[in-house]
């Protein structure tokens, strides 16, 4: 071989060895048995030993049920100023409370309905108060798999549910506490959430040969709802509302009247003792009396919460008074 042919022989690695090379095929990512195109249905769809998956099909007695939000008008007053939920590690009942009522189920089947909430994104958010709004503050913290929590009415007929006419979830607490083992919803605070209602149907005996795809649960969420989580209230818009729509906090409602305020029942004053009424009468009393009808400024307190406080704080001054006692027998002795 001279060195004329050496020079006409492409390089390995030149344009036009890489043209004439053949074009070879890759080998597909997916099993002979499994097609590559995405499912033709939900995610939830169930596969078959032929190469196309099987279609999943709603359930009969889900596909006419329908959910409504109960106290949709006060909710979508919460979400126009951007809805905070207060989160304690001992629990925080929610407020708005979720209620809705269920329409549209077969009578003689059975159903069960729980609740959870997900994170509507992966971000942390902190309020900027001079923008007045929840600004995104950097990427949120590991999510953990939401807690369902299920109504405790469940199982029951359709007929129950529907008669029922609201389906309160008035006991669900929001804590912050990853190790709670109180079957609180667990949540972080600064984050975003989606509360999703979860209607399950169980079907009959009869159904025992019904088709493997069949959808058993349905998922209603509704964008109203959404809420920040917060250990203390950043909107003071939002403070004013729930004080102003929560029947529980009238105590709360008493303190708009000025400390020098001597009308006795109106300034709840009617609830103290004689001794303290009489106290109150100066204006150094009637101010302790607003502060302590008000015993927090920045989020609603609840009687499971209070209580817990009182308790900690008599605890902590029979103690101090043991040592008082200990130290003057000792000088004493």
């Amino acid at each position: 071989m001279d060195g004329r042919e050496r020079k006409k022989r492409p390089l390995p690695f030149s344009i036009e060895c890489l043209l004439s090379a053949p074009c070879q095929k890759k080998p597909s990512l997916f099993p002979p048995n499994i097609s590559s195109s995405p499912p033709p249905s939900l995610p939830c769809s169930s596969s078959s030993s032929s190469s196309a998956a099987s279609p999943s099909v709603l359930h009969h007695a889900l596909q006419s049920a329908q959910i409504r939000l109960e106290g949709a008008s006060l909710w979508r007053r919460f979400h126009a100023l951007g809805t905070e939920m207060i989160v304690t590690r001992s629990g925080r009942r929610m407020f708005p409370t979720l209620q809705v009522a269920i329409v549209r189920l077969e009578r003689n089947l059975i159903y069960s309905l729980m609740v959870d909430f997900q994170r509507t994104d992966r971000k942390r958010y902190r309020y900027s108060f001079h923008q007045s709004k929840w600004v995104v503050a950097g990427p949120g913290e590991a999510e953990f798999p939401a807690r369902m929590h299920v109504h405790p009415d469940s199982p029951a007929l359709g007929d129950h549910w529907m008669r029922l006419q609201v389906v309160c979830f008035d006991k669900v607490k929001l804590t912050n506490n990853l190790l709670d083992q109180n079957g609180h919803a667990i949540v972080n605070s600064m984050h975003r959430y989606q509360p999703r209602f979860h209607l399950v149907v169980h079907p009959s005996p009869a159904e025992s040969n019904a088709p493997k795809n069949w959808l058993k649960r349905r998922i209603f969420a509704f964008p109203e709802t959404t809420f920040m989580a917060v250990t203390a209230y950043q909107n003071h818009r939002i403070t004013e509302l729930k004080i102003e729509s929560n029947p529980f906090a009238k105590g709360f409602r008493e303190c708009d009247l000025p400390f020098g305020s001597n009308n006795g029942e109106s300034d709840g004053m009617s609830t103290m003792a004689p001794n303290d009424r009489t106290k109150a009468k100066n204006g150094t009393g009637a101010a302790m009396q607003w502060l302590l009808n008000c015993p927090i400024a920045f989020g609603l307190i609840d009687n499971e919460d209070s209580a817990n406080g009182r308790r900690e704080t008599d605890e902590k001054e029979g103690k101090r008074q043991k040592a008082i006692l200990l130290k003057e027998k000792n000088l004493n002795g």
